[in-house]
C-alpha cells in the first residue's frame, strides 16, 4: 500500500564525504610585512588584491625586530588533499620563548585585517607548560570552505628569541545538531 499511494519522490539530496586519515585537510602559508601594511586594510576587495600579489611561503620565517616594534604577520589558508570543507575549524597561535619563561605580556596582537578590533584574541592567550597559546575564531569553530587570508599586526614586548607556531585544528562538534 505504501508504494502504491506514495511513490513520487519530492526531494532528494546526497552528500559525499571523504575522510583523509593521516593527510592534512588544510594548508597554511605565511609571510611578514610592515606594521599595518596588510592588517590595516579594511576593504575586503583591496585586501584580497593585496594578498594576491603577496609572496607567502610554507616553511619557517625568521624575523629580527626590536622589542615593542609592531609588524604584520599574514596567514593564508586553503583546503588541501581534495577536501571540500572542514567543519568546526579553529586557528591556534602558540608562542614560546627560547631560554626563558614566557608570559602573557610578552606577545600581543594589536590589529586584524578586515576587523575593527582584535575580536578578543588576546583574552584567549594562556600560558600552559611555558607555551603561550591563544585561539582565533568562535570556541565551537567555524566552517572553512576555501582560501582565506588574514593579516595580524603583532608585537613582542620583551627582548628574546620567540617561535610562533600557527595552525588550524578541528574542535569537537556539538553533541546535538542545530537544525
Amino acid at each position: 500500500m505504501y508504494e502504491e499511494n506514495f511513490n513520487t519522490e519530492l526531494a532528494s539530496t546526497t552528500v559525499e564525504v571523504t575522510v583523509v586519515e593521516g593527510k592534512a585537510a588544510m594548508a597554511l602559508e605565511h609571510a611578514t610585512a610592515g606594521a599595518g601594511e596588510y592588517a590595516g586594510i579594511k576593504d575586503v576587495n583591496a585586501f584580497m588584491a593585496a594578498i594576491a600579489s603577496f609572496d607567502t611561503q610554507a616553511g619557517a620565517i625568521s624575523k629580527n625586530i626590536k622589542a615593542g616594534k609592531k609588524f604584520d604577520y599574514v596567514v593564508v589558508a586553503d583546503l588541501d588533499n581534495n577536501v571540500s570543507h572542514v567543519d568546526n575549524a579553529l586557528f591556534v597561535f602558540e608562542v614560546t620563548k627560547e631560554g626563558g619563561t614566557i608570559s602573557k605580556d610578552d606577545f600581543e596582537i594589536t590589529a586584524i585585517s578586515l576587523r575593527e578590533g582584535t575580536e578578543g584574541i588576546n583574552d584567549t592567550f594562556e600560558v600552559v607548560e611555558n607555551v603561550l597559546r591563544g585561539f582565533w575564531g568562535p570556541s565551537k569553530g567555524f566552517p572553512f570552505v576555501g582560501e582565506a587570508a588574514t593579516a595580524f599586526t603583532v608585537k613582542f614586548n620583551s627582548e628574546g628569541t620567540y617561535t610562533v607556531n600557527t595552525y588550524a585544528i578541528q574542535v569537537a562538534p556539538a553533541e546535538k545538531a542545530d537544525l
